[in-house]
């Protein structure tokens, strides 16, 4: 009776709760790989979100970014030159000369005027400073797009590494196999200790190709981090997997030879130009006479008798400065020719730049698609030696074909990289790298 009673005490009774056990411990441990999950991830940054960080945080872009702000306050002061400077002016008298006969003496004066007022050269001063508002906005947009090439690179390079860890590893394997065929051979009698010595070095060479990639992934890893903006202690590492793709965008095949798109610094000069017209307008506007106004008590020194206020309305009109106001309009002439040239040539600069990074990008696809040859080529040759090594000839044979096929892959991985860099130039000329994350539209009206 006893021993049904534990039974059923024992393991029927306490079984619900064992099992209720059993489903808490396994949902703990699910919400825990589900949590190490979310840190794994949110610890490696992708491309995307890389930039989007770098515009948030990193202080490459704060700088520009700030230029824009204060372009902007100026924008402020402009619109406040629409009204007039209003200026009061008071004086007292604790001592005045004796007077005879003054009548409601006063021991001060009261002074609300209005400076030289000119509107015209407020509303032309307002467009000026929009214009310089724009020249920010696209230096801002030049800014980013240097950078992201510069993040762009970062990250091909940082894939082109992997993959070439990758094949090192392979020939690592390769060299292990080598140096152990070798050493077999040798205490057969049909090595000599020299064939040895080749085997252990060519493990060695690899092993430092392999030290030498992981040292440029983690200075480059360091650089990225520094550019983006994280801190020190951010335990963040970056994603590869969608990198090339994020960073070229690949998409419909263009044929770049047949377009030439207007740069940034196209643009920028324009603005220079219109505004550099618009000085040459100012300048003329100046020559015109400026209005002033007031309102004002008498003075008790200089006047008795009188009391009220007295306005007045008038002109400011300099007649003579030394012909200074003439020369400034043909110092600004001056500076239009000169901005038309500097843009001629800025011009002409962007088109040589232009049709070299196309040139560049055509010899890079034909390298690459040689070197694509030239592995599959390896590939042949590495079936070949091992056919013939199930045939009866030496391994060696076989292993310095699969040597030869991995370091044509190793060749080809270099020639895409080239390749991805001289894409991602055309597309930095082209204006491609800044559209998909920021807007012109953003920064103005």
């Amino acid at each position: 009776m006893r021993d049904s009673w534990n039974r059923r005490g024992g393991w029927l009774g306490q079984g619900p709760a064992l099992l209720l056990l059993g489903v808490i411990a396994g949902a703990l441990g699910v919400v825990s790989v589900l949590a190490s999950a979310a840190t794994g991830a949110a610890a490696r940054a992708d491309f995307d979100t890389c930039v989007s960080l770098a515009l948030r945080h990193s202080p490459y872009f704060s700088r520009s970014a700030l230029e824009i702000e204060v372009r902007r306050l100026d924008e402020k002061d402009s619109k406040s030159d629409y009204l007039p400077t209003i200026t009061l002016r008071t004086k007292f008298y604790p001592h005045q000369p004796e007077r005879a006969g003054a009548v409601n003496q006063r021991d001060y004066s009261l002074d609300v005027a209005i400076e030289s007022y000119n509107p015209l050269v407020a509303h032309y001063s307002l467009k000026m400073r929009q214009l310089l508002t724009r020249l920010a906005v696209l230096s801002h947009l030049r800014v980013i797009s240097d950078g992201l090439r510069q993040m762009g690179t970062a990250f091909l390079e940082l894939e082109a590494l992997s993959r070439l860890a990758g094949v090192q590893e392979r020939l690592l394997e390769v060299s292990r196999r080598q140096e152990t065929y070798v050493r077999r051979l040798a205490e057969l009698g049909e090595a000599t200790p020299l064939e040895v010595r080749v085997a252990l070095q060519e493990g060695e060479v690899v092993r430092g190709e392999m030290a030498r990639l992981q040292a440029a992934q983690t200075r480059l890893k360091a650089r990225l981090r520094d550019f983006v903006g994280l801190k020190a202690e951010e335990p963040r590492d970056f994603d590869l997997a969608q990198g090339r793709q994020q960073v070229l965008r690949p998409g419909e095949p263009r044929d770049w030879t047949r377009q030439e798109p207007r740069s940034l610094e196209a643009r920028m000069e324009a603005i220079k130009k219109e505004l550099q017209s618009w000085n040459i307008t100012l300048a003329k506007l100046r020559l015109l006479p400026g209005l002033t106004a007031a309102v004002q008590t008498p003075d008790p020194v200089a006047v008795t008798g009188v009391r009220g206020y007295f306005v007045s309305v008038g002109l400011t009109w300099p007649i003579f400065d030394g012909f200074k106001r003439l020369r400034d309009i043909s110092r600004q002439k001056t500076l239009l020719a000169q901005a038309e040239a500097e843009g001629a040539a800025q011009e002409s600069d962007f088109r040589s730049r232009w049709r070299e990074a196309v040139d560049k990008l055509q010899a890079a696809a034909a390298t690459r698609e040689l070197a694509r040859s030239q592995v599959e080529l390896a590939r042949i040759k590495e079936r070949q030696a091992e056919l013939r090594f199930q045939g009866g000839e030496p391994l060696s044979l076989a292993l310095a074909a699969q040597r030869s096929r991995l370091e044509a892959e190793a060749q080809l991985i270099a020639r895409e990289l080239e390749h991805d860099q001289a894409l991602l130039e055309v597309r930095a000329l082209a204006g491609e790298l800044v559209t998909p994350y920021v807007s012109e539209k953003n920064w103005l009206p």
